[in-house]
């Protein structure tokens, strides 16, 4: 019952800061491979998102643009069938990056030369550095990352782009990325760390980056150019009352997130230099989940998924 009581308690916190949001919504009756730009059985590593960013950042920019930005949405624990109780709104924020390139299937968890426990800080920290735990040693939430996997956040900085890490989960603060925070302060890199208390500060912390209004001035702290944080309130819910379509609560978190995401996104196609801003979006996941718990190998653990608003060649 108190579990039950602190997910009502989150939903109703995010829903204060979000207004007005639809929950309950299923989308029960769609092809849904059709939204994928790859098969479930061409899956690509989530590693490939560090390669997406660090790929996009040494690209020339466009005609007529001035800047690349980049921003990582992450859902922690959005298990992939999540996806179908957004996927039938087109002003969903995976829709809305999809779009403009494509949905893709991923998978967490290591591949057939090498497993890794479906967790959060393995997945995240796969993502961020495009390598699996035997290169990254981070096998479990306990494990301090190696040194020398970068992740492109901290690539970025050494090139001196300004750059944001925000999250409320306390073991990438204290444990994993701690000596990465301790080499930014000792090198005095662009690159901030942002722990924040629960999701609806995060929500807060990034609405104020990414704004830009009509006349305002913000210094580079304030506007970095390379962002990530993760949103914990499907894989809180997960824990809780049970990953799947099957609980509500979960349901509810999966479409409370994605609305917050959108927020996000709006607000970044609000700014004022937008038109003249190069934007890489990607929106991903960590882990999947089964029954109340995750770090296996099950599917339901290991099916991930990235939306990105650019096309990602797929090799025949």
């Amino acid at each position: 019952m108190k579990a039950i009581k602190r997910i009502l308690y989150t939903v109703a916190e995010i829903l204060f800061v979000l207004g007005s949001v639809k929950l309950g919504i299923y989308a029960k009756e769609m092809d849904r491979e059709a939204f994928f730009e790859n098969s479930d059985e061409n899956r690509f590593p989530q590693t490939i998102v560090h390669y997406v960013v660090t790929d996009f950042l040494q690209m020339p920019l466009p005609d007529g643009k001035k800047e690349k930005k980049v921003l990582v949405m992450g859902y922690d624990g959005f298990r992939e069938d999540g996806l179908w109780n957004i996927l039938d709104d087109p002003f969903s924020s995976v829709c809305m990056v999809s779009k403009e390139g494509g949905l893709y299937h991923t998978y967490a968890g290591g591949d057939e030369k090498w497993r890794q426990e479906t967790t959060t800080s393995p997945g995240w920290a796969s993502i961020l550095t495009g390598q699996w735990s035997n290169f990254t040693a981070v096998e479990s939430s306990d494990d301090v990352k190696n040194d020398m996997a970068k992740t492109f956040l901290m690539d970025a900085s050494q090139k001196g782009i300004s750059s944001a890490f925000i999250c409320s989960w306390k073991e990438h603060f204290s444990v994993t990325y701690k000596n990465d925070i301790a080499f930014v302060k000792q090198n005095n890199l662009p690159l901030q760390f942002f722990l924040e208390e629960g999701d609806n500060k995060t929500y807060a912390c990034l609405l104020q980056l990414v704004e830009k209004n009509p006349g305002q001035i913000k210094k580079d702290e304030e506007d970095p150019d390379v962002i990530f944080f993760t949103l914990e309130m499907t894989d809180l819910a997960g824990h809780q009352s049970g990953y799947g379509n099957q609980n509500p609560f979960y349901r509810d978190a999966c479409i409370i997130a994605d609305a917050c995401g959108r927020n996000i996104i709006q607000k970044v196609m609000d700014r004022e230099t937008y038109e003249q801003e190069e934007w890489l979006i990607i929106i991903t996941t960590d882990h999947g989940g089964i029954g109340n718990t995750h770090g296996g190998q099950t599917d339901e653990e290991r099916n991930t998924w990235m939306a990105v608003n650019r096309k990602i060649k797929i090799d025949s």
